[in-house]
Formats: C-alpha cells, sequence, structure tokens
C-alpha cells in the first residue's frame, strides 16, 4: 500500500476488497495485482500455448519454488519439446511462444489465482482431458494450492519440502525442475502400468476358491475381489500363497497349512502368507520342495473343507 494513504483510505479499500466491489484499476493502483488485462483467461492462454507447433519455451521464476517446480515440470511431461526457461519473477511474458509458469507479469504469464497455484489450474485445465493426470495430481494440487497461498497443508510429505531439499543438497533450479519431472513422470508411467495389469488380472481363472499366477504380473486386489479366496504365485522369486483378508477375517490362516508345506516354507505370524522365496529374499522355484499344481491341490482342498 502506497505510504500516502491515510488509515481511513485503507480501512475503505479493505471493504472494497471484502465486498468484491474494488475495481482493476484500484487494485492496481494500491498494489494488489499486476495483472495487465483483467479479461486475461489463463485456461485460455494454456490451451492455446499447448496448441502451438514449433519453437515453444516454458519459463518460471529463478530460485524456484514447489508451485514453480512442478508446474514447469508438469508442462515439460505433457509437452516434451517444449524448453526451459528461468528469469527474474518480474520479467513479462507477451511472445506467444512462450508460457510463464508461476508468474503474474504479460499476456503469456499464469499463476492459477483462483485455484491457489499455477499447479492447480494446469491439475484443473490438463485434467478435463487427461483421467491420469486428473487422478495422479489432484491431491498434488491440493496441496500446491495450500502451501503457495501460505496457508497451512498436514500432508505428512509436502512437496515444498521436498524442492527445499533438493536446494540443500546443492541442486540447481534446473535440476529441481528435472527431479520434479521425474516424479512426475514415474507417477504416469506407473499409473499406465497399472492400468494393463488391472486388464490382465481380469482374465486370471479361479477355480476352486484358488487363483494360480506363473511368471505374471497382476493386480492381486482385484483377483482377490473377484472371488479368489487365496493365489498362489510361481516366479522367478520363488513360490508364495497369499490369503484373502476376507477368508482372514472369518478366521482363516495360513498356519493351518503348516503340515502340508515343504519345512523351508515360511509362514508368517498372522497367517496371510506362506512363501518359499520372496522379491526380497529370492529363492529358486525349482527347489521350493513343492510343484505349483500340488501346491494348488493343497490350497483347494484346504478352502474346499472350510464349510465342514
Amino acid at each position: 500500500m502506497n505510504s500516502h494513504v491515510t488509515h481511513e483510505q485503507h480501512h475503505r479499500l479493505t471493504k472494497l476488497v471484502m465486498s468484491n466491489e474494488l475495481t482493476l484499476e484500484q487494485e492496481v493502483e494500491n498494489g494488489k495485482t499486476s495483472k495487465d488485462d483483467e479479461n486475461n483467461n489463463e485456461g485460455e492462454v494454456l490451451q492455446t500455448w499447448l496448441a502451438r507447433t514449433g519453437e515453444c519455451v516454458v519459463r518460471t521464476h529463478m530460485h524456484v519454488d514447489a508451485d514453480a517446480a512442478f508446474s514447469a515440470a508438469l508442462i515439460l511431461e505433457v509437452k516434451p519439446e517444449a524448453q526451459l526457461e528461468l528469469t527474474p519473477a518480474a520479467e513479462t511474458t507477451d511472445d506467444p511462444s512462450l508460457l510463464a509458469v508461476d508468474m503474474l507479469n504479460g499476456r503469456q504469464a499464469i499463476k492459477g489465482l483462483e485455484q491457489g497455484s499455477a499447479f492447480g489450474l494446469l491439475h484443473k485445465e490438463l485434467g478435463t482431458k487427461n483421467k491420469a493426470i486428473h487422478k495422479l495430481f489432484w491431491g498434488w494440487a491440493k496441496q500446491l494450492n495450500l502451501t503457495d497461498s501460505g496457508k497451512r497443508c498436514n500432508d505428512g510429505v509436502v512437496l515444498a519440502q521436498l524442492v527445499n531439499s533438493w536446494r540443500q543438497v546443492g541442486l540447481s533450479d534446473e535440476e529441481i525442475v528435472f527431479r520434479a519431472r521425474e516424479l512426475i513422470h514415474g507417477a504416469i508411467a506407473a499409473e499406465a502400468q497399472h492400468k494393463s495389469l488391472r486388464r490382465a488380472s481380469k482374465e486370471i481363472k479361479i477355480e476352486g476358491g484358488v487363483a494360480v499366477i506363473i511368471d505374471q504380473e497382476t493386480t492381486r486386489g482385484i483377483i482377490f475381489r473377484r472371488g479368489a479366496k487365496a493365489i498362489i504365485i510361481q516366479n522367478e522369486n520363488g513360490q508364495c500363497i497369499l490369503l484373502n483378508r476376507s477368508a482372514q477375517r472369518d478366521g482363516h490362516h495360513l498356519i493351518e497349512l503348516e503340515q502340508h508345506l515343504p519345512e523351508d516354507w515360511f509362514i508368517h505370524p498372522n497367517g496371510f502368507i506362506a512363501a518359499y522365496g520372496t522379491p526380497k529374499s529370492p529363492m529358486d522355484p525349482s527347489e521350493s520342495g513343492i510343484s505349483v499344481e500340488e501346491l494348488n491341490q493343497v490350497v483347494q482342498t484346504w478352502i474346499g473343507g472350510w464349510s465342514e
């Protein structure tokens, strides 16, 4: 606020802001915003820039904070041909080949004031057409909408803390942005893989309450929801039996199979897994002392006796 503004004028200004009666001219005069155009639609600016062909540059401010780093990273992920540029925060961006994220000045700058963060704006606009982005990053957007607006966030891992940690170990602004992009790229890749596994899981046969999976990755939760009481897995890590939680709640535990399994098998004290080898401690499944066919018969027989 200008130093010549009296207490009475300040009180009036505060009332105008609270009642949404303050005009753009008054806001600029009193230093509330540096946006040049009241009708600037940040969503349209973003979509127009994304549709561009040829040279494109995503710009953000030096000494990146979490909103700047993750916003630039998300843009680079969805438009990988774009180049990254770092400038002072006060830089004006009007060139249509540029998109300035987490910055205020110029027709090509987007700040996400309505959402609370530039990342929140990107999530809203990109998530409308991309379900994966909407699903994966809504929590990130919610968090940055709080932290970039100076509000408290109670999440266990805060993105702002990651950026501060990266800076403390000596990463440059560019390295921080690309580290943020690694997290975004990994999340998207993992979701694509999970989607593929969900499709495969719907094709696994369930016989006698048992699903047998040999050298194949699946989503076990889907198989259990389809009705499997137990899942038998055999792969390069060994063999194992997993018991559905519903069966555990009904009082069944794999400890009951102890007398039917070779002595080198491990059975968890809580009875939800029995294994010969795991990803953390792989074993040769051919040395487990029991074939997968025999194991299937043992488990099906056990399940078949539950109702007796």
